[in-house]
């Protein structure tokens, strides 16, 4: 039985977060999280931002371990999707311990290109997809450079710390990884 009122929205929130994940795992299509158009700083913002491209990286990623017709690129979108979903978990216990809603899905600027990218074929695909991937990367580092001048939390100072080099070397496969 749950006592607290608190503990039983953090179970909630996070077994929301778990179906997100696993459909997006499976290939299923997940809904666009509505964050609102309340204004966010710091800490949330950080989160909702931040969860919504790991989100959004698994989503294109998945597609790309499906449609990719290079095994380099087959292969670097699978550990893409394992090491997205690993900084995720990572992040979305972070929140829970913050008591920060984190958003279930990735933004629709993701979701849309998920939906060009699906409906692209052979050497098309790979290129889009490889394309995306350094254009994200890039942003990821920049925002993660940012955030650390902006968040508040030590768990999330740590986790930019940590995230960083990660994402830099993403960065670095994706230019190095030609598509075709």
């Amino acid at each position: 039985m749950i006592r607290n009122p608190m503990s039983r929205n953090s179970m909630i929130r996070s077994l929301l977060w778990l179906c997100a994940c696993f459909a997006a795992w499976a290939g299923l299509p997940v809904a666009i999280a509505d964050t609102g158009d309340h204004d966010v700083s710091g800490d949330e913002a950080f989160i909702t931002a931040a969860t919504q491209a790991e989100l959004g990286e698994i989503e294109l990623s998945l597609a790309a371990v499906r449609s990719a017709v290079s095994p380099e690129i087959r292969s670097f979108a699978a550990r893409m999707v394992q090491e997205h979903t690993a900084n995720n978990a990572e992040l979305g216990q972070i929140a829970l311990k913050e008591n920060i809603p984190a958003p279930i899905a990735p933004d629709s600027d993701h979701m849309q290109l998920r939906d060009k990218l699906i409906a692209l074929r052979g050497k098309n695909f790979d290129k889009a997809y490889m394309e995306a991937m350094r254009s994200d990367h890039q942003n990821m580092v920049d925002f993660l450079v940012a955030a650390s001048a902006t968040v508040t939390s030590d768990d999330l100072h740590n986790f930019i710390k940590k995230t960083l080099p990660v994402v830099q070397r993403h960065l670095h496969m994706a230019q190095e990884l030609k598509a075709g």
